[in-house]
């Protein structure tokens, strides 16, 4: 026993050495073990997205990987593109310009009119402006210090030498001062002294913009390299691909909200995303028809609370609604270039460091950027669509795509896309070899715009309420489908204690500053809006004691019994004097058509009296085609009174409009 005893001790002492010294081993792999475990456990929480969100596909139709643009790149120096745009549109195409600038080789740098400065605009070689007339014949909002820069009397004709420049403006025909600004800034450029390097194109966006816009670059990169010493031309696989500014960047956990952006210091970058980071969230109360008949359309009166927020308007202000993407064209986007919706990401720049200069709030998940920010339902534009093919796998799909686009498919273009009101999701179920990468698809993607609507409330009667009349427009597709337009399909989806994210800009409208002035209001349609607001107004004025000057409407519409949208409300501002008169126009009513410029002109005797003898006010809120008839009968008024010519009819119109008395808001 001691033998086998003692036997055993020696193999037990040697064990226990053998472990001791494999102890780090031991260790290590449960060390090891531990992070399989964990990475196993943690591996569904990963803040990956799926390869397709990634990944650009290495093929032949898809762009090769996108580099930092350096010196060497952009051989033919700086090129500023300065625009002035109300509502993105101007802005949209400067960066359409900025984007083929740099694939001339050109370093371009976008500037906001609003941040003009007249010394180092003074520095620039280069010039490009795309600028858009708002109202009648004005500079949009971020144009105004610049212009008021360059219309001053006394410019010194040597102050831009340097400079050479172009313009590209944007206007409506159905306006009478078509493209005013792109003329005026033409004009006052040169008389500072800049020189025209390439002539003037004006684009009309009744229906032939895009057109427009095409043919006016048609030669613009050829005469603006003419302009540069020792110019590289660039052609066909010496282009590089358009560069993307921000990547993304996927995250866990995040706090998604708009204020929490806010607070992080990110900032719009451009018109659009401003009004992103500006909005405010109100309840919807009322959204009812007010309409007797919907047979030939839908127009409704829609609420929102403003109690309980810091949101403050005058009467008559354009409120700014956001719509949102239906969910499920936001769905099926998302499944065709498969995107997962419930991802989280947040800006990043290219070196990875914070991005703060952003297209949207961020962080926010994939849904939210393809509901609030992307405009999905667009008819895509030319540039849009060559920028799609570019991410075509399959060669001969890319290949119609770029045929599509090109000037001699002109007709076949107009057809696919408006001819049958396809979107981008049409396009990309065509063409279903095309794959884009999320980064790259929601930068390329165009912003979805808010819509302005004339508030049709009194700040004074409804301190807490925010009234809006609209229309719901809609348009047949290819696929027989009828579409309704993008924010009234939206807001008639939102049911009431919901929400809607809106904003605020002033108005042209407002009352006489003297309450017994009298006025003259034509609305026909929801361009009642505002004058519903001025009578509102008007009757709480007489109720707190002032003396109300006359007040007389002219509303349009088709028949009593199908679209005389706020009858009774009409009819008791009339019975209690706040309306002196009304004159109702119904155009189906009877044989004849009757639109409102008709009655206008049968009572041109009053008109002139008003306008001429008491000083009134005159305001005309609707269709571009119904305020341009307006107008021509107010001329005629003028001349048949005065006995003078249409020149100086034009004059004198001319006269009322600079001191505020004449007033328009048209839509097309």
């Amino acid at each position: 026993r001691r033998v086998h005893g003692g036997q055993s001790n020696c193999v037990t002492a040697r064990l226990r050495s053998s472990l001791f010294a494999m102890l780090p081993l031991i260790f290590l792999g449960f060390a090891l073990l531990g992070l399989v475990i964990y990475g196993l456990m943690t591996r569904r929480t990963q803040p990956a997205a799926p390869k397709r969100v990634l990944a650009v596909a290495a093929n032949k139709g898809a762009p090769p990987k996108v580099e930092k643009v350096v010196e060497e790149n952009l051989p033919n120096g700086e090129l500023y593109i300065y625009f002035g745009s109300q509502t993105g549109t101007a802005e949209g195409y400067a960066r359409t310009l900025a984007k083929e600038g740099k694939t001339q080789g050109f370093n371009v740098k976008v500037v906001d009119m609003d941040d003009f400065n007249e010394d180092k605009f003074a520095t620039h070689k280069l010039v490009i402006l795309t600028i858009a007339t708002y109202g009648e014949g004005e500079p949009t909002d971020n144009a105004k210090q610049m212009y008021k820069f360059l219309t001053q009397k006394d410019a010194d004709e040597s102050k831009f030498a340097q400079v050479k420049f172009t313009v590209f403006g944007l206007g409506n025909r159905q306006y009478e001062h078509y493209n005013m600004m792109a003329k005026r800034f033409d004009e006052c450029l040169e008389k500072w002294g800049a020189t025209r390097m390439y002539n003037k194109g004006e684009g009309d966006d009744d229906g032939t913009l895009e057109d427009d816009f095409s043919k006016w670059k048609e030669e613009l990169w050829p005469t603006i390299l003419s302009n540069v010493s020792n110019a590289v031309f660039r052609k066909g696989s010496e282009i590089p691909v358009v560069e993307y500014p921000l990547a993304v960047e996927f995250v866990n956990k995040a706090e998604i909200s708009v204020e929490a952006a806010v607070a992080e210091g990110q900032v719009g970058d451009d018109i659009n995303a401003k009004t992103y980071f500006a909005a405010v969230e109100v309840d919807v109360d009322v959204l009812r028809e007010v309409r007797q008949s919907t047979a030939t359309g839908s127009t409704r009166h829609l609420e929102l609370n403003i109690s309980g927020t810091t949101f403050a308007y005058q009467t008559a202000d354009d409120l700014l609604i956001h719509p949102d993407n239906p969910a499920d064209i936001v769905a099926k986007t998302a499944q065709r270039l498969g995107y997962e919706l419930e991802a989280v990401f947040k800006w990043r720049k290219k070196d990875g460091s914070p991005a703060k200069t952003v297209p949207f709030p961020v962080p926010c998940s994939i849904r939210t950027a393809l509901t609030r920010y992307c405009d999905l339902l667009a008819a895509p534009k030319k540039a849009l669509v060559r920028e799609i093919a570019t991410f075509a796998k399959d060669a001969d799909e890319q290949k119609r795509l770029f045929r599509l686009t090109s000037k001699e498919s002109e007709a076949e273009f107009q057809e696919y896309i408006n001819g049958g009101g396809r979107d981008l999701l049409d396009v990309l179920n065509d063409y279903p070899s095309v794959e884009i990468p999320l980064e790259i698809f929601i930068q390329m993607v165009p912003r979805l715009k808010g819509r302005y609507y004339t508030i049709s409330s009194s700040s004074l009667v409804h301190p807490s309420s925010i009234h809006v009349t609209f229309s719901i427009a809609n348009h047949k597709r290819f696929d027989g489908c009828v579409r309704n337009g993008a924010c009234s399909d939206h807001i008639c989806r939102v049911a009431p204690h919901t929400c809607l994210r809106v904003g605020l800009r002033e108005s042209t409208f407002r009352l006489p500053p003297q309450d017994s002035t009298p006025v003259i209001m034509v609305g026909p349609g929801t361009g009642i809006a505002p004058f519903r607001a001025f009578l509102q107004q008007r009757r709480y004025l007489k109720e707190h004691g002032s003396t109300l000057g006359r007040a007389i409407l002219y509303f349009g519409c088709r028949r009593k019994d199908e679209d005389y949208i706020y009858h009774d409300e009409l009819e008791s501002y009339l019975n209690d004097a706040t309306l002196t008169e009304l004159h109702v126009a119904f155009s189906r009513q009877q044989s004849e058509k009757v639109y409102v410029q008709h009655q206008l002109e049968e009572n041109w005797q009053s008109t002139w009296d008003v306008l001429d003898k008491q000083g009134g006010y005159f305001y005309v809120c609707g269709g571009t085609s119904m305020g341009r008839d307006v107008h021509a009968v107010l001329e005629r008024v003028v001349m048949k009174a005065k006995g003078v010519s249409q020149a100086e009819a034009h004059s004198y119109i001319k006269k009322l409009q600079d001191t505020g008395r004449y007033v328009q808001e048209l839509w097309g």
